[in-house]
Protein backbone atom coordinates (compact mmCIF):
# COMPACT_ATOMS: atom_id res chain seq x y z
CA UNK A 1 0.00 0.00 0.00
CA UNK A 2 1.28 3.15 -0.99
CA UNK A 3 1.19 6.49 0.61
CA UNK A 4 0.17 9.69 -1.52
CA UNK A 5 2.66 12.35 -0.84
CA UNK A 6 0.20 14.46 0.48
CA UNK A 7 -1.11 12.08 3.35
CA UNK A 8 3.27 11.75 3.68
CA UNK A 9 3.24 15.50 4.65
CA UNK A 10 0.25 15.27 6.58
CA UNK A 11 1.86 12.09 8.91
CA UNK A 12 5.18 14.40 8.33
CA UNK A 13 3.30 17.65 9.86
CA UNK A 14 1.73 15.88 12.62
CA UNK A 15 4.78 14.35 13.85
CA UNK A 16 6.83 17.11 13.94
CA UNK A 17 3.82 19.20 15.30
CA UNK A 18 3.45 16.76 18.42
CA UNK A 19 7.02 16.77 18.77
CA UNK A 20 7.53 20.48 19.20
CA UNK A 21 4.27 20.02 21.56
CA UNK A 22 6.24 17.77 23.86
CA UNK A 23 8.91 20.38 23.59
CA UNK A 24 7.07 23.27 24.96
CA UNK A 25 5.13 20.96 27.35
CA UNK A 26 8.78 20.18 29.28
CA UNK A 27 9.80 24.07 29.01
CA UNK A 28 6.37 25.28 30.70
CA UNK A 29 7.12 22.22 33.08
CA UNK A 30 10.09 22.46 33.88
CA UNK A 31 9.32 26.86 34.65
CA UNK A 32 6.77 25.40 36.89
CA UNK A 33 9.06 23.86 38.77
CA UNK A 34 11.84 26.21 38.61
CA UNK A 35 8.93 28.76 39.98
CA UNK A 36 8.02 26.08 42.60
CA UNK A 37 11.45 25.38 44.01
Amino acid sequence: MLLSPLLKLQLLFAFSVEASAKMMLKRILATFVDFSV
